[in-house]
């Protein structure tokens, strides 16, 4: 009987009790931040380089790409980038689109690769 009135192990108890909840939670709001911060960069990047192809109309899709990937944030996985041009109404643009996969740093998460695309039109000498 004496053994169930001690309370000298309750704090550890309830420390094991609620620790891995905040931990998980505490590491669930740094993976979120970290997926926006790499889907803002992405975006950054895309935006960055539709103004040089304003300012540059002559440069090249290659060059464009290489502006995206020189502003793109680190995923461990380059992303996928894509140039095209058009026209409309006597006008020429250029649309760049860039993708990449979002993986989580907790292995332990039943989530697969969460996919991150940004894309922009620019208009650029007629």
């Amino acid at each position: 009987m004496r053994l169930f009135a001690c309370e000298r192990g309750n704090a550890a108890v309830e420390f094991s009790l609620v620790a891995p909840l905040f931990i998980s939670l505490l590491l669930g709001v740094v993976e979120f931040g970290r997926y926006h911060w790499i889907q803002n960069g992405l975006r950054f990047a895309v935006e960055e380089a539709g103004r040089f192809a304003i300012a540059n109309s002559s440069a090249s899709a290659e060059t464009i790409a290489a502006k995206v990937l020189a502003k793109a944030p680190s995923t461990g996985t380059a992303p996928v980038i894509d140039v095209q041009a058009s026209s409309s109404g006597g006008m020429n643009f250029i649309t760049i689109q860039a993708s990449t996969d979002f993986s989580f740093l907790m292995p332990f998460l039943p989530i697969g690769p969460l996919p991150i695309a940004s894309r922009t039109t620019v208009p650029v000498g007629s």
